[in-house]
């Protein structure tokens, strides 16, 4: 485990905590900032897509599955998120658009990680940096919604495909 961590009272637009840079080059194009791997080979990785822009890739390959099917229903999931508009506890002023994880889990349970109500211990510390107590916090849900994608297309062809058969009878 690391621990990459800036210990300054306040964060300012351009604080950084950890730059990852390809040093002598400006156009990076084709380049991996940080790939990721388990035993099994290469699961993902974060490209340098061109002079201004990264991707973050998930391995795709058609190589590594099977049971590849079109996606039934897409319309009746599509119809079952809950989008929802909201602001962080944090940052009251922001109102953002996103989801409630433990309801995105119901449609494309892909999409989340963590449990619903998760909680977990972790060791609290005094000025000193030694341990001195436990405290129970919260064990947050995360989205990544990307995941979401595929359905949202998958809606779409459906509705075409239902307005051009309305179009063309």
């Amino acid at each position: 485990t690391v621990l990459f961590q800036n210990t300054h009272s306040s964060v300012t637009n351009g604080d950084e905590v950890m730059r990852v840079q390809f040093s002598g080059d400006n156009d990076c194009t084709g380049g991996h900032f940080i790939n990721f791997f388990d035993s099994g080979g290469d699961i993902g990785r974060i490209n340098c897509t061109s002079a201004s822009a990264v991707a973050y890739v998930t391995s795709s390959d058609q190589r590594l599955k099977e049971n590849i099917v079109d996606i039934t229903t897409p319309i009746t999931k599509l119809k079952a998120l809950k989008p929802k508009s909201f602001n962080f506890i944090k940052t009251p002023s922001i109102t953002q658009d996103g989801f409630i994880a433990h309801e995105l889990a119901d449609v494309v349970p892909i999409a989340v990680s963590g449990e619903k109500d998760a909680t977990k211990v972790i060791d609290t510390y005094d000025e000193d940096g030694e341990v001195n107590g436990t405290e129970t916090v919260i064990d947050s849900q995360g989205v990544d919604t990307s995941f979401v994608v595929p359905l949202l297309v998958g809606a779409l062809q459906e509705a075409i495909a239902r307005i051009e058969a309305l179009e063309n009878p």
